[in-house]
């Protein structure tokens, strides 16, 4: 009688245990979220379930479905149909919790495969993510606009879009997060989210200033969760500087009249996200910026039974972003 044990043997509560150890594909707030088709970590975690699948059964029904929890298409998977025309893929999909589903970039005056993505997500159960690629042609506006105007997703709680693409926002009335690339003052995305989500939560892609900062709260004034995806400088837009290291009981260093202490003023604000140029002279100094961004948790009048959650994302010209965030934590104020 053979006595030897294979990796089949384990519980699955450790098999399952061995995707932890690959990063999970980003989240909405996160500034890698636009960048991560490229990411290596992205491709080693793909390279690892689909290995694992392809090993025997039981493998297969354990990561499979974790293989298809990130749907990457293009011009030419959509052409094919691949997604939903193989009875395989049509029966496993029914098994994936939530399915997020990306493009890449869209050929400029190519308008078919933007109606092939529209059957694609009306097709695909537990869609809950839709992520479309940032560099949209202007040709293209127009076509978006129009396949997705008799559509509707109601499944999908996530969405990032180029903010030229607006006109989708009815289409998906129950999003929670959104997140764009730039947002700038005057954005064209603010009053559409206001009217078309009011469900939501978070943003992300806020290019700090008093400006952007008093038109999100005059528009989304309960958000939850706020991300910035520029870097924080050392001075106000006043002139004034606060760049120097946070000591206690130093009045002076409190970030009381930095353009991000504006951010005080959200008073559900229980998730913030900043960036740290590290090799940048013209941004805040890491101290200062975590001393900023806890600042700004403390003071907002959020209850909540869970602690607050502060992410400072690494951030250099010639290495791109550090995929792993600094997180610090403030204890729940209920």
């Amino acid at each position: 009688m053979s006595t030897t044990s294979s990796l089949v043997d384990l519980p699955t509560e450790l098999l399952v245990e061995i995707v932890s150890y690959y990063p999970h594909p980003h989240e909405f707030l996160s500034p890698l979220l636009r960048h991560e088709h490229g990411l290596q970590e992205r491709k080693d975690r793909q390279q690892v379930l689909r290995s694992l699948s392809q090993t025997c059964g039981v493998l297969r029904r354990l990561f499979l479905p974790a293989l298809w929890e990130r749907l990457e298409v293009s011009k030419g998977s959509l052409l094919r149909e691949e997604a939903v025309s193989s009875e395989v893929s049509t029966s496993l999909l029914s098994y994936v919790k939530s399915i997020h589903v990306s493009t890449a970039e869209w050929p400029a005056s190519d308008i078919e495969p933007i109606f092939l993505l529209v059957n694609l997500l009306k097709a695909l159960p537990n869609v809950t993510g839709l992520q479309i690629y940032h560099n949209i042609a202007w040709e293209l506006v127009a076509a978006f606009a129009y396949a997705f105007a008799e559509a509707s997703f109601p499944s999908i709680t996530e969405l990032a879009v180029p903010d030229v693409l607006e006109q989708m926002f009815p289409s998906f009335p129950n999003v929670k997060t959104l997140a764009c690339p730039a947002i700038y003052a005057h954005s064209r995305v603010l009053s559409p989210a206001q009217q078309y989500f009011p469900h939501l939560e978070g943003i992300s892609g806020l290019r700090l200033s008093k400006m952007l900062i008093n038109q999100v709260r005059q528009h989304l004034p309960k958000l939850r969760a706020i991300s910035v995806s520029s870097v924080v400088p050392p001075e106000d837009s006043d002139g004034r500087s606060h760049n120097h290291q946070p000591v206690e009981d130093d009045e002076d260093c409190r970030p009381m009249f930095t353009d991000l202490a504006l951010l005080r003023d959200f008073k559900h604000l229980e998730e913030l996200s900043l960036i740290y140029a590290c090799a940048e002279r013209d941004a805040l100094s890491l101290p200062a910026l975590i001393s900023a961004g806890k600042d700004v948790l403390q003071h907002t009048s959020s209850k909540t039974f869970n602690k607050k959650l502060l992410r400072v994302w690494d951030w250099d010209w010639s290495k791109g972003f550090d995929v792993h965030p600094r997180v610090v934590y403030l204890e729940a104020t209920v």
